[in-house]
Formats: C-alpha cells, structure tokens, sequence
C-alpha cells in the first residue's frame, strides 16, 4: 500500500483521488456531479492546487463521505486548512453507528465563512472557546459569547461570523445514521426453539407470501436470538422455504443473513411479452419466435423429451436459438449456459486508433466503467437478452419482408446481437457505429468475414458521412441511455428519411420524479435482472475466493433489492457499491471453471452496470413515457412498445426490458 503524504494539501489530494476511485467515479463524472471543472480537480488530485474549504465539502456531498475523510491525515494530527482568515483542523473522528467529527476553527477579526448546506439530516453543535461569533442557519444566525453554545440542522446554507476580536470554536458535524429499521415492510420474531415455533413460522411466511403475491412489494422476516452460526441458520431456514406448498407461490422467497437471520419475500412481475407469429416468416425466425412464447407461458413443468431437445438446442450452432434454449431450461430451474460461451474469447482486443476526439472521450469514460471484454464474454446469460433480438428482427420484417434492407445499427457494442439479427433475417447491409476502441475490435473480428457488415469506430453524435443516402431503418440494442438519450435519438433521426423506422430495444426503470426515487428503481430494476440468476453452482467446480463470491452475491442481492422496495436507498445504495467493491477484484478474464460461473461473471458486469446508474456516468436510464416523449422530441412517431421482459411493477410502461418501433415524422413546414 502506497505510503500517505504529510504534506496537508497532497494529503487532500490523496485522499479526494481514492475516495473518488472508490466509488469508481472518473473524473470527468466527478466534474460534472460537482460542478467543478476535470481540468481543476485534476490539479486538485496532482496537488497543484490547493482546495478550499467549500469546495472540499462540495466535493464531500458528492462523494457521500464525511468531510473528515478528505481531509485526515492518519497516525498525526491533521493539518490545519487556512481560507479567507478561517482556519479548520479536525481533531477528532468517531465512526461507529454514526460518524460524529470534532474540528476547532479559529476566525480573524472579522473573518466570515459561508457554507452551503451539508446534506439531510445533519447536525452541528458550536461551541465558542474565545470571542464571539455569529453563527448558525444564514436565515437566522445566532451571537454567541465564549462559552455559549448553539446546535442546528446544517442542511441549509449557514455562516460563522467573527466580530472585533480573534475567535476559536469547537464543531462537531453529527452525521446520520444509515438506516436498517423497514417499518411495516417486516416483521422480528425469536428464533424458532421448538417443533410448534417451526410449524408457527411456515404459517407467517405462507401468510406474508399471499400478502406480497396481492400486492405488498416486500416483506422481511427478522430472528433474535439466534444460538448457530449464520450459515447454518440461512441452511435451516432454506430447508423452510423449499418445503414443498401444496400451490406454487407467487412471491419469491430468501434464507439470508445481515447481522441476524432474516427471510425475504419479494413481489416479482411474471408477465413477459409474447410475440405474434404472422406466418410468412422465414423458418429461423418462426422457430426463434416460439422459443420466445414458450420463455413468456405461465410457469410449467417440462418432460425429459423437451429438456433434451432443449440441451441439444443449447448447444447448436445458431446463436440466438442456443441462448433463448439455455434461458428457458434456467427458467425452469435447470441451469444453463449457451455453447457458444465456452467458445467465447474474453481476452483483450487490441486498439485501433480512435475515429475522433469526441469518441475517444465517450469510449474512455464507457470503458472506464464497463468491462467490454467480459460483456462481450458473457452477456448472452442476461434474462431477455435474445428476446430482445428476436423482436427487432421480426420489426424488420414487418417492415420490409421482401426488400433488402440498408441498416443503420447504432451503438451494438461487441456485435452479438448483430449476431442474432443477421441469423434471423435477410439484410442487404449493415453499417454499425460504435465509439468503443474495444468494442470496434471485437465487432472487426466477428464479422471479418461478413461483408453485409460495415463496422465504423464514431460516435453517433459526431458521426457525419460524406455522400450517404438516408438508411432504410436503424436499430439500436442497449445504448440509448449511454450518456445522453436526448442527443441520441436526435442524432440518429439525421439519418433516417421521414416514414423510416428506428427499433430500439432497451432496458428502462419505473417512472420516477426526484433523485433517490431514480435510485430505488435503478437498484430494483437491474437487481431482479441478478435476482432471476441466482443459480446453484456446485462447491467442488470453485475455489474459495469463488466460492465466497458466490455466496456473498446470493446473500446481499435480495437484501440490497427488500432496502431499496423498502424506501433504505442510502443503505441500499451503500450496499451496492460495496457488494461490488467485493466481487470484481477477485473476477478476471481467466477460464471458467464451471460454466455455470458464467452467470457469476455476468452477475458483475451488472453491478459494473449498476453503480455507473447510480453515479450517472454511461448509464443513464429513463422510464418509458419519458423516452417516448423524448423520441417525439427528436422528431419520431411512436408506432409500437412493448415490454419484453419485466423486472419491476405490472404495467407495460414499468421498469424492464422495452421494444419500441420508432417512425420518423415529416418535418413541419
């Protein structure tokens, strides 16, 4: 571990650079969060500037850590921080439930500090040592003497205030405590002693089971006084939950442990889309199709004929029928991965030179935050992620089943679902636009030998081809929130005639109008993606650091999922980041040792997906009447949605995976 610098402000720097590594901000994302300039925080991090104390809070606020943490200085006293007459210097740092921070600020005569508010719900309490100051919310300060003191809620603008003669204070900032109480979303009851208690606790669960299948979106079931260790504990009251009921449940039930043992029930929308088999479509397509309805039919059992024909299937040479077999057995609880990720290479690509400055900025900062090999690699386990294929090639048929067809396919990434679409439907050519140097390989190596495919390394922003006619239609699979929807869709209208048609498949999240109420869909929505996944991997096919990966993912997902239904975004939030933290670095690019850890790997790529929401940097998800409306702005006609897979509320407008069918309108005259 490198070495902590004494120099106060390099000490900042240090500390501002690994708290912003931490929650895997870059720094253009730390930039345009905090209001700062990138080329000013990079001075800040190099040690070239030195802060002030407003911009550390801001930049505290951001981070979501205390202040205290850009500023200490371990094993020595902390520097004091001097500006405009104020001087600061921690003293002091407690971090148990709460964290409370102690600092002694010293004020010339008539110095003056104005801060903006520090967050919800925390406090100060000040204390004058010497002098006089004023000090207190900026609507209404207070005059104190020494000795006097005086305690506010500081998440409002305040001042402190030195009158004719030097001053010194002692601050304390009380920080709130992450909160882990649910409410009425749970219930505590004493760990079961005897055979009645057990009998008692199956009749809750089946009661709260009911109560989640009508309605509730979440119920917790927490134990005191527990006498074994948490694994047995999550084993025992596993054994609860698999009981076999006399009728399938409609809520999913979860054995776990924080802190004590605990059960989850969680509501789960199981409607997924069906599509509508026309007649004329070419057998691939027709076959894709009904593999497609059977993953929507109501849960059902399937006999060792279909399950073989389905391992076979898994394992045949098409793409899309392989991943859409694997999907369906997994549905049906019995796991399994397509063929071809065994034969999937997930080692680095070599670079090409990057097309533009723009794309080199929109690459770096995507490739910063996801891992585009590992998407490449094992992306294909995503629940609905060949649904989502199968649906735009049947859109392009629809659109022009006996005409060839000049695509414009934007944002693709590493190129399957290119892949799926090709094998699906008859196109003449396909221009595929993507700013990723990583993501631009593995599309040159995938369709070397595919001349119906012309792979362009740009951002579609700045993309402007000399001489090119209007494409016939664009696609676009999993990009339209990468880092603005808005410009997305208005840049790829460019190049469409009016009546042509954009089909874009996306995930989008539950409809939402402040901040946090964002994060608790974003947490809710790609969890249930993870949740859907949580299959069993045999002990003796990991390792230990594997294994305890595994484990952790299966325990923290559903508790992460019950906080954020359960209205705990901060501790959710918290829990997200560090579940991540966790995992990725014992994850690298070698060999699985199980096929079924492809699911592990994924499971990653969707926590990478996750966090990079909550920091709104590269994923930058909306709800679907707000993409419609947004398409309606960049000058599209909506002529077809459909949610295609469900991971959060009932409607066909709630949080999932969505198709639209996008028509570009006439321009007005």
């Amino acid at each position: 571990m490198p070495a902590v610098p004494l120099d106060p402000v390099a000490c900042i720097a240090h500390n501002l650079q690994q708290e912003r590594l931490r929650r895997g901000l870059t720094l253009t994302g730390l930039a345009e969060s905090s209001g700062i300039s990138r080329n000013r925080l990079a001075e800040i991090e190099s040690g070239t500037e030195r802060p002030t104390i407003e911009t550390i809070w801001r930049l505290a606020r951001i981070l979501e850590v205390p202040f205290g943490r850009l500023v200490r200085q371990p094993e020595r006293d902390a520097a004091i921080l001097q500006d405009d007459g104020v001087g600061i210097q921690l003293i002091d740092r407690q971090s148990g439930t709460r964290v409370i921070e102690t600092y002694l600020m010293t004020l010339q005569p008539h110095a003056i500090r104005l801060a903006h508010a520090h967050g919800a719900a925390v406090h100060e309490h000040v204390m004058v040592l010497r002098g006089a100051m004023i000090v207190g919310p900026s609507a209404q300060p207070t005059l104190l003497a020494a000795g006097q003191s005086i305690e506010f809620a500081s998440g409002t603008d305040h001042v402190y205030r030195s009158v004719e003669q030097p001053t010194t204070a002692m601050v304390t900032v009380i920080y709130p405590e992450l909160s882990t109480a649910a409410g009425d979303y749970e219930h505590r009851r004493t760990w079961p002693q005897h055979h009645e208690d057990w009998d008692g606790l199956k009749a809750h669960l089946m009661r709260q089971q009911l109560e989640v299948a009508h309605g509730i979106d979440a119920y917790r079931i927490r134990f005191d006084g527990c006498p074994m260790a948490s694994e047995q504990a999550t084993a025992l009251l596993a054994e609860v939950l698999l009981a076999p009921p006399a009728l399938r449940q409609a809520a999913t039930a979860y054995a776990v442990c924080e802190h004590q043992p605990a059960v989850i029930v969680l509501s789960r929308p199981h409607r997924h889309a069906t599509l509508k088999l026309q007649g004329d479509e070419p057998a691939a397509l027709a076959d894709a199709i009904a593999l497609v309805n059977r993953l929507a039919a109501p849960f059902g059992t399937l006999d060792c004929h279909a399950i073989q024909a389905l391992q076979r299937t898994a394992n045949a040479a098409s793409l899309t029928h392989a991943t859409l077999a694997a999907e369906l057995l997994t549905r049906h609880s019995l796991p399994c991965v397509p063929g071809h990720i065994a034969h999937t290479d997930a080692s680095g690509a070599a670079q090409p030179v990057a097309d533009s400055a723009p794309a080199r900025l929109i690459a770096a900062r995507f490739e910063d935050r996801i891992d585009v090999d590992a998407y490449a690699a094992f992306e294909l386990v995503h629940p609905g992620y060949a649904t989502q294929c199968v649906a735009i090639a049947q859109a392009l048929h629809l659109a022009g089943p006996t005409r060839d067809l000049h695509v414009l396919d934007v944002g693709t990434g590493p190129g399957m679902p290119l892949s799926m679409l090709l094998e699906l439907c008859p196109i003449a050519h396909v221009t595929a636009v993507d700013p990723s140097p990583t993501a631009f390989a593995h599309l040159q190596r995938r369709f070397a030998d595919e001349p119906r495919v012309t792979p362009i390394q740009a951002d579609i922003t700045q993309w402007l081809p000399a001489g090119a006619p209007p494409f016939d239609v664009a696609i676009s699979v999993g990009a339209s929130h990468h880092l603005n929807t808005a410009y997305f869709l208005q840049s790829v209208r460019r190049h469409l005639a009016p009546g042509a048609l954009f089909v874009v498949a996306d995930e989008m999240i539950m409809p939402f109008s402040t901040a946090q109420e964002r994060c608790a869909r974003l947490i809710a929505h790609h969890l249930q993606y993870i949740a859907d996944t949580l299959v069993e991997v045999p002990l003796d096919a990991m390792n230990m650091t594997e294994a305890s990966h595994v484990h952790r993912v299966r325990n923290d997902v559903p508790i992460t999922l019950f906080k954020a239904r359960a209205g705990l975004v901060p501790a959710a939030a918290d829990r997200v980041r560090r579940l991540l933290k966790s995992i990725k670095a014992g994850t690298g690019a070698h060999a699985l040792t199980h096929p079924l850890l492809a699911f592990h790997r994924f499971h990653t790529l969707e926590l990478e997906a996750l966090v990079a929401g909550l920091d709104y940097e590269v994923e930058q998800k909306t709800h679907p009447r707000r993409f419609a409306d947004l398409a309606w702005h960049a000058g599209f006609e909506v002529r077809h949605h459909q949610r295609l897979y469900a991971t959060h509320g009932d409607t066909e407008w709630d949080a999932g995976t969505h198709l639209f069918v996008l028509e570009a309108r006439r321009p007005c005259t």
